[in-house]
This record gives C-alpha cells, sequence and structure tokens, in this order.
C-alpha cells in the first residue's frame, strides 16, 4: 500500500488545457495571484536530530507560480498553464543551481531523465492523468460532480473510494488488487490550508518534498481540502497529531510534530 503518499488529487480540479512557455521569466516571487489569501514563498524545515535544515522556494512570473525548488533532492518542477490559469503540463528534474531567470524549458524537456506529467479533460473535468505518456491516474465522479473513485496505477494498482457528509470528505477507503484495505478518516482545523490555496488558484497539485508535513496539509500527497489535518487515522488508529501557530488572517506560519523516527520537526512558513 506504498500509496498513502500518492492518494487524491481533486476534488474541485476540473480546468486547463495547453499553452507554450518555452523559457523562464524574471522572478517576481510575488505570492499575489488571483485571490486574497497569501501565497506561499518559503518553507524551512529545521531538524531537531542537528542534520541541519533544508528549503522548499516558490517562484512566481507575474503573480503566476511557474517552479517550486526542493533543495533536500535538488529537485524542481515546472508548471506549464492552460488558457483557464490552470497548470496542464508539469515536468520534474534534477537541478542543484536552478535559476528561474537563465532556465529553459525546452532543455528540460529534452532531457531523458526528466519526468513528464500531462493532465487530460473530458467536459471540463480532469479524467486522466498521464506520466511520460503512461495512464498513471484515473478519475470518476458521481451525479453531483465530486470525484468518487480514483485509481492509481504506481507498480501496482489502487483504489480510493470516497465517501462525502453534508458536501465534505468523511472517510476514504483505500484497496489495492491484493485485496489489502484500510480506511482513513481525519480530523480537521478550520485555518486556511496554503496548498490548496495553490490548487485553488492554479491547479498545482501533488509534491515531491522531503518532509512529513505533506500528511497534514495534503491526503496522501494531494491538496485536497481546504484546512489543515491536525490528525491522521487509519482504521481509527491515530498517527502523531500536529501543533500548528497561525497568522492573524488563519495562514499557518508554522506546524510541529513528531516524526515516526522519535524527532521532533518543525516548519516555518513565508508568504
Amino acid at each position: 500500500m506504498k500509496n498513502l503518499f500518492y492518494l487524491i488529487m481533486i476534488v474541485f480540479f476540473l480546468y486547463g488545457c495547453n499553452t507554450d512557455d518555452n523559457s523562464g521569466g524574471s522572478d517576481d516571487n510575488g505570492g499575489g495571484g488571483s485571490g486574497s489569501a497569501l501565497l506561499v514563498k518559503k518553507i524551512k524545515t529545521n531538524y531537531s536530530d542537528g542534520s541541519g535544515s533544508s528549503e522548499e522556494i516558490f517562484h512566481y512570473v507575474n503573480n503566476q507560480l511557474i517552479a517550486i525548488e526542493y533543495d533536500c533532492y535538488d529537485i524542481v518542477r515546472y508548471f506549464v498553464y492552460g488558457t483557464s490559469n490552470k497548470v496542464s503540463n508539469s515536468y520534474r528534474f534534477f537541478d542543484g543551481d536552478f535559476d528561474i531567470n537563465t532556465f529553459n524549458l525546452n532543455d528540460v524537456i529534452n532531457d531523458s531523465e526528466t519526468i513528464h506529467t500531462e493532465y487530460i479533460y473530458t467536459n471540463d473535468k480532469l479524467n486522466t492523468i498521464e506520466r511520460d505518456g503512461i495512464v498513471y491516474i484515473t478519475f470518476e465522479y458521481n451525479s453531483t460532480g465530486k470525484l468518487r473513485n480514483m485509481v492509481v496505477n504506481d507498480y501496482h494498482i489502487d483504489t480510493y473510494t470516497i465517501t462525502y457528509e453534508n458536501d465534505k470528505i468523511s472517510s476514504i477507503f483505500v484497496s489495492d488488487e491484493t485485496g489489502d484495505s484500510y480506511v482513513l478518516t481525519f480530523n480537521i482545523d478550520d485555518k486556511i490550508n496554503p496548498f490548496h490555496e495553490l490548487f485553488r488558484q492554479f491547479g498545482i497539485i501533488g509534491s515531491d518534498g522531503c518532509n512529513s508535513y505533506y500528511n497534514y496539509m495534503f491526503i496522501g500527497g494531494f491538496p485536497l481540502l481546504e484546512n489543515n489535518i491536525v490528525t491522521r487515522f487509519v482504521d481509527n488508529n491515530p498517527r502523531e497529531p500536529a501543533t500548528y501557530v497561525y497568522m492573524e488572517n488563519g495562514t499557518p506560519e508554522a506546524i510541529s510534530y513528531d516524526g515516526s523516527n522519535g524527532n521532533r520537526y518543525t516548519h516555518y512558513f513565508s508568504y
């Protein structure tokens, strides 16, 4: 069941076409976007075991999130947008000296190690995600247009079935092709999830970071929820809870939790 980190992606993700943007631009590092909520610019992680720190840097060009750097693995994700201002293609590659001002997308596309992800729509709904031309995720919706099932083909096939109460996700049943299964439920705060804000404005989804705070702001690696997870439950068994520090507008500026290795992790958000 390796796909607890490759779960849900979309309840509201219904947009996107194609665009051509084959060169970098000046990084305004804006965080402005089309909405009123603050957009994250940087996340710094301090490791309590003394192993140092890491950063994730969010690059904005013309108030649009263009790239995210993850210095823990020297990974960059670069985003190409459709006409609706939602991501239609993304490119994941290694670059320890990434510079948004000199970056050229054509070089990345022609690199055999680059991972290309394409989002395919039917009637304005995300139908399929392909990774390097191979079907990776397929989606099914209920009669009201909400995501009902997602099938992930990543080494083996996992199926995710979502249950709603009062139009909000109450649980997710996860099963794989071997017959193993578990149920995810959550305790959730009422504050702003900064990654859902990126998703809402730009369609930015998924993560390539190396820090476990994704377990609290994402479900299985995707910003499905508008708010933040305080405690996750797997078959009613609680996992490590998180503690948040919030700004006045309800946006988190820090999250702390105990890792499975016993170390305490704290992540600081800049906007």
